[in-house]
């Protein structure tokens, strides 16, 4: 029986989750967390039944033959096909995603698949797959490239991790040890006496890159007795720098762990914590929400001149 192998490039500028079985096991490629999840055989047969991981498991020929794609467009020789996956409107506004597939027309191979949403028209997420390395023959799995600095750790670790709940207003800061990317040291010790802006990011988040760009435009900029702190605990410190080289953001940039996130219970992205002068939790705010976002820098800092 013929096969395809293909290869997916990933890149820690997209979100991707393949998720695939070999041999009776199950790994989940998770790449905001740059972790590669492994799952016992009970787990694989529990994950598996939901609906929702269909498409991480589907091969490029595979995903072609599952719908009916229309022509949409093409970018020189690359063709792309859509089909509207949801179109709906609920008390969140109206959201529309399509699923896109990118080929080339001079060699017929699929070289991307996208996933596009959107919500009362406002980019809320993109992601990517890219496909390349064609071959077709009997293969035993499918191989990835992984970016630089993935972890491989069990799911039963992680759900662990993930059990404690968000810090909350009147909650003690953890004691924590970080170094941002100019090798400043930060604990719950130093930040003591001053006010902290704790904001939990990675590289590929939607959300994150909007409260950026949101703040960019403000011309925001913290009062001098804040400490602000961008923590990323799935990019390495040089890809964080990078990424951020001619970005305006008015935190120190750190790479942490997900331990650190852990910590402090926070599991979704972008995440904003105060804390007082004491080391008291004072506000948590979850996710980007553009009406309200700057109600909550409001007495933090100011506008510089020439914003716009």
């Amino acid at each position: 029986m013929t096969s395809v192998i293909f290869r997916t490039i990933l890149s820690t500028k997209q979100m991707v989750r393949p998720l695939y079985t070999y041999k009776g096991t199950l790994e989940d490629v998770q790449l905001e967390k740059g972790l590669l999840v492994t799952y016992s055989q009970e787990e694989a047969k529990l994950n598996l039944a939901y609906e929702g991981n269909y498409s991480s498991m589907m091969t490029p020929m595979m995903t072609v033959r599952d719908s009916v794609w229309l022509r949409a467009g093409n970018d020189g020789n690359i063709v792309y096909y859509d089909k509207v996956d949801d179109d709906s409107e609920d008390e969140y506004g109206h959201a529309y995603i399509i699923e896109r597939l990118r080929i080339d027309s001079t060699t017929s191979e699929i070289v991307a698949q996208e996933r596009i949403y959107t919500l009362d028209d406002k980019p809320m997420q993109h992601i990517v797959r890219h496909y390349s390395n064609f071959t077709f023959d009997q293969v035993e799995r499918l191989v990835y490239d992984y970016p630089e600095g993935f972890k491989t750790v069990a799911n039963a670790d992680l759900e662990s991790q993930e059990e404690k709940d968000l810090i909350k207003a009147g909650d003690r800061v953890p004691e924590f040890d970080l170094v941002d990317t100019d090798g400043n040291a930060y604990s719950e010790e130093t930040i003591r006496g001053k006010k902290a802006v704790f904001v939990f990011s990675f590289i590929g988040c939607g959300g994150c890159e909007l409260a950026r760009k949101h703040l960019a435009k403000a011309g925001f900029y913290f009062d001098e007795d804040y400490v602000a702190l961008y923590v990323n605990p799935m990019n390495t410190a040089k890809q964080i720098a990078n990424y951020h080289e001619n970005k305006p953001w008015p935190f120190k940039l750190a790479a942490t762990d997900y331990d650190f996130s852990a910590s402090f219970g926070v599991s979704s992205y972008p995440t904003f914590i105060t804390v007082d002068e004491s080391g008291t939790v004072e506000e948590v705010i979850e996710g980007y929400d553009e009406d309200d976002f700057m109600d909550y820098f409001e007495g933090k800092g100011g506008i510089s001149s020439g914003a716009h």
